[in-house]
């Protein structure tokens, strides 16, 4: 005799699957667009302005003055999180696909001040001493831009574990509806099928006459 088939897989063959599921992308994903939220409002660098009438100027700029679009970065992927946790698979690719695109905008703009934090400076130094030539000597980062490009590194990574292991998701289906709702229809049915009782003469307000057995 020969031994049935197994039909349902090995703890192994379903654990990269749990590992990427929703409730786990989803969450990282949100925490990591959160941190570079945060780290926007910190401050990055520092410098010595030097101008001509008010002599030497300490300046320092937050990530959100010297690279603004880290905070757009971080709200697109944020947003392209939730949307990935409520919608079907098409538009939870298209929310991935945003979700991947803040990350990358986040790296980018965090890089350009932890590279060259002088030129990000020079604008802020140019609205304290009210100059658009202030030479900007001395300029330093803190450890905040880093941080922001590790957190913006992370939510491209979920983006792209999204694209990849978002397709075999399961629908969202009613877990997102109040509670109390009737599934889509049913109420038109049990409309339709009251007047066709009534049409037939029947109470629709009682349950259905017994059918009768045949005389034999």
């Amino acid at each position: 005799m020969t031994s049935p088939a197994l039909t349902s897989q090995s703890p192994h063959d379903r654990a990269p699957a749990t590992r990427l599921s929703r409730r786990r992308l989803v969450p990282l994903g949100l925490l990591s667009a959160g941190v570079g939220l945060l780290a926007a409002f910190q401050p990055w660098a520092s410098g010595t302005a030097a101008d001509v009438v008010l002599g030497r100027v300490v300046v320092t700029g937050s990530g959100q003055q010297l690279a603004p679009g880290v905070v757009g970065a971080a709200l697109v992927a944020a947003a392209g999180m939730v949307a990935a946790a409520i919608t079907g698979r098409l538009l939870r690719m298209v929310s991935a696909a945003a979700t991947l695109l803040g990350g990358l905008l986040g790296i980018a703009a965090s890089l350009s001040v932890a590279q060259d934090p002088a030129s990000a400076l020079r604008t802020v130094a140019g609205t304290a001493v009210t100059r658009t030539d202030t030479v900007i000597t001395d300029a330093a980062i803190t450890w905040w831009p880093w941080l922001a490009a590790l957190a913006a590194l992370v939510t491209g990574l979920v983006g792209v574990l999204v694209l990849v292991a978002g397709r075999g998701w399961g629908e969202p289906g009613r877990r997102y509806e109040a509670p109390g709702t009737p599934p889509l229809g049913s109420g038109n049915d049990a409309t339709a099928h009251a007047w066709d009782r009534l049409s037939e003469g029947e109470d629709p307000t009682v349950g259905p006459a017994p059918t009768r057995d045949p005389q034999p």
